[in-house]
């Protein structure tokens, strides 16, 4: 009661001054808050300087009007104001003293005229003379929105040969957290939202004698920082109301944290709170303008069905702006060409550049191209000269069409909407003439995706991208360039391609290309990459999951690499990888120290007869290792000592081990050949060259070759192949001094 008699007064104040009181003087049948008393006009006191204009009718009992340049509060005097013609009106506040109204007529074959004179504004019911503007296809309900089915959308035009940027990477996009919704209203009744206000709100809800008024005053409170644009606070305030029912509507406090939880980008939030308000019976023009929000943020509800129920709830600019860019994100471009006609001049500078380079798409797509090119005369100079340069490559002839390469790099440099539609035209075109390179194309959509990553994520350029891409890779796995594979995906890969993949066996190309040249760590996050992807597509390939638990091994990260076999025991080992992940498995133990575990993988190969050589050469490796030769030398002599063991096994780890198990049983020749087989099949020097010690040695140094071999360098071996000569030569002098006689020795 108190905000109502202060609201009351204030309206007294203002309909007293000067300019307020020579338009009572004009007119007797004023009241004394400039309101007419009489079922005639409707006049409105709105100040010398106002002015309004009545926007293009759209829904059939719904007129709407602008009005600019009053100070007077127009919610409070028109708001539930009716007459036998008049069903209802709205006003609501845009801010910077403008108000829109929306008169909701008891016949719908009537009309409203609407004139500001000598500061009063006149609204008379007049005979309708002119039609709705139509919205082209069945527009949807906002129980279809919020439940559906939708009705069946118009098939998408088709796209023209060359095209600018798509879906949110449009340039000038809206950005759903500055739209301003204005069709969700204050209610009437709340003083001017001043830092005093807040004060006063706050003091009337610490002192509040009774549940119920210390609930009215923190609403209040809310409502003053909405509206001073403090979102966080409000919907802290709303909140705390919602846990204890009080004496606010239900709706109202929907409404209100349904524009707290908008102004807070928490779109799932707000469109909860939308659909509730809705039910609870809020107006619908204002929902499908908060939805509409909704789905510019998130793309649910629809884009195209919430586009054109907004459209064909309102004619407000700024609403149909919103209407046209949800439809043309969502494709339908020429569709929103009697959205935008006559926008531009009802709106700020920057929305009226949007509106000029939609309107001027739009005409495009109708194929009006003077038109268009007027149209885009009004928006910014850079993206105007673009959609020139669009739309005379479309014109003219596609095999010239290389000649306007240079020109495009050049524009593409800047980093703003016009050098990021330079970058997607080039990636066109040098798909289309021969002279240029698919991978001239994958680093021009490369850049967009690197420059510009929130337009690349709303567009189709990582589509684009994998489909040249992909192919590419493809051609150069073939053809075994592995290097030019890993030097592209370094160059160019970037983690918004993830969403487009649909060939997951590309990126084992590249996770190979990596392993060729020495990468095995690039590798290895190559095909994480492509597990996720499959992962969140809800789909499994064992072999995959098998090829990252292989790289997992060879960079030394055992616990990863068994998490991975343990994912694919779950999903189910495919018979032909049983035997392979056996013994990665195995590797994996034993790199964790777990040489129990080892061995019973290795045992579970062997039963697969294919791999039961591999499995059986590896259990006797880690007898040798842990000094059991008895047990570990059998096996190896039968796997290494015969023509296809020579052949078959060409690391020097097997023939190492054998050589030390045989020097130890004894076997001097046994031991001798197979560190001789070491020593030829080391690609380690080092390596090498023990085999070759351990060679020599078992002969008991009888064998020249290796001696001589060793004794021509100069690391440890060599020292000790030379200790032990001059060891055996000291022996022989020794041993004939010892035959020598004594009379001899003189």
């Amino acid at each position: 009661m108190t905000a109502r008699l202060a609201r009351n007064a204030l309206l007294v104040l203002i309909c007293m001054a000067p300019w307020s009181l020579e338009g009572r003087a004009q007119d007797p049948t004023i009241d004394s808050v400039g309101v007419s008393v009489q079922d005639r006009p409707v006049q409105v006191t709105v100040g010398p300087g106002a002015s309004v204009t009545k926007l293009q009718r759209v829904k059939g009992d719904i007129v709407e009007l602008v009005v600019k340049d009053t100070p007077v509060e127009l919610d409070a005097v028109l708001n539930m104001r009716n007459t036998p013609s008049i069903r209802n009106m709205d006003a609501m506040s845009s801010g910077g003293r403008v108000w829109f109204v929306r008169v909701g007529l008891r016949d719908a074959q009537s009309d409203l005229e609407a004139r500001v004179e000598d500061g009063v504004l006149t609204l008379e019911v007049v005979p309708r003379t002119s039609r709705d503007s139509p919205v082209r296809g069945r527009v949807a309900t906002v129980e279809e929105l919020v439940n559906g089915p939708l009705p069946s959308a118009p098939p998408r035009p088709e796209v023209l040969e060359l095209t600018s940027l798509p879906g949110d990477a449009v340039s000038l996009a809206m950005e759903p957290w500055s739209y301003a919704v204005t069709l969700l209203p204050s209610p009437g009744w709340l003083p001017r939202s001043t830092w005093d206000a807040v004060d006063r709100a706050r003091t009337a809800m610490l002192g509040a004698t009774s549940s119920a008024a210390e609930t009215q005053a923190r609403y209040r409170l809310g409502l003053h920082y909405l509206e001073l644009g403090f979102g966080k606070e409000a919907r802290y305030y709303f909140n705390e109301i919602s846990k204890r029912p009080g004496p606010v509507s239900q709706r109202d406090l929907e409404v209100a944290r349904a524009r707290a939880a908008l102004s807070c980008g928490r779109w799932d939030e707000a469109r909860q709170h939308l659909i509730e308000a809705w039910r609870l019976g809020a107006p619908e023009a204002g929902v499908l303008e908060g939805m509409a929000v909704v789905s510019l943020a998130t793309s649910n509800p629809p884009r195209a069905a919430t586009g054109r129920a907004l459209a064909a709830a309102t004619a407000r600019p700024e609403s149909r702006m919103l209407a046209a860019e949800l439809l043309q994100r969502d494709g339908y471009v020429s569709e929103t060409r009697p959205i935008l006609e006559g926008l531009g001049p009802q709106l700020s500078s920057e929305d009226a550049e949007r509106v000029a380079l939609r309107l001027g798409d739009a005409l495009l797509m109708d194929g009006d191209v003077p038109a268009a090119v007027r149209a885009w005369g009004q928006t910014r100079p850079d993206l105007a000269v673009m959609r020139e340069r669009l739309v005379e490559l479309l014109r003219g002839d596609p095999s010239q069409w290389a000649a306007a390469i240079p020109g495009l790099v050049q524009s593409s440099i800047p980093r703003t909407d016009a050098g990021a539609e330079s970058l997607y035209l080039l990636a066109q075109i040098d798909l289309a003439v021969p002279i240029a390179t698919r991978e001239d194309a994958i680093n021009e959509l490369a850049a967009i995706m690197r420059r510009y990553p929130r337009k690349a994520e709303g567009s189709d350029v990582p589509e684009r991208f994998w489909r040249v891409y992909s192919g590419y890779v493809g051609e150069l796995a073939k053809a075994g360039r592995w290097f030019d594979i890993a030097a592209m995906h370094e160059a160019v890969w970037d983690r918004t391609v993830r969403r487009a993949i649909t060939d997951s066996r590309v990126l084992v190309d590249v996770a190979r290309a990596y392993e060729e040249v020495g990468l095995p760590e690039r590798a290895m996050v190559v095909l994480r990459d492509a597990v996720e992807v499959l992962n969140a597509k809800g789909q499994d390939d064992a072999g995959l999951v098998f090829q990252l638990a292989r790289l997992y091994a060879k960079t030394q990260r055992h616990d990863a690499g068994l998490k991975s076999i343990a994912y694919m025991e779950a999903m189910g080992i495919p018979p032909e990888l049983r035997g392979p992940a056996a013994l990665t498995e195995a590797e994996l133990h034993a790199g964790t120290g777990d040489l129990a575990a080892a061995a019973d993988a290795l045992r579970r190969a062997g039963l697969i007869p294919e791999y039961r050589d591999e499995a059986s050469l590896r259990l006797a490796m880690m007898d040798a290792e842990a000094g059991r030769c008895a047990r570990a030398a059998p096996s190896l002599q039968r796997l290494l000592f015969t023509p296809k063991g020579e052949e078959t096994y060409t690391a020097a780890e097997p023939w190492v081990a054998l050589a030390r198990c045989l020097r130890v049983a004894g076997d001097r020749e046994g031991a001798a050949r197979a560190a001789k087989g070491a020593a030829a099949r080391s690609s380690s020097d080092g390596e090498s060259r023990y085999a070759t010690w351990l060679a020599a040695a078992a002969s008991d140094w009888r064998d020249e070759e290796s001696v001589a071999t060793l004794v021509e360098g100069d690391d440890i071996w060599a020292l000790m192949a030379k200790e032990q000569q001059a060891s055996e030569a000291f022996e022989l002098e020794l041993q004939a001094r010892r035959e020598t006689e004594w009379s001899a020795r003189r």
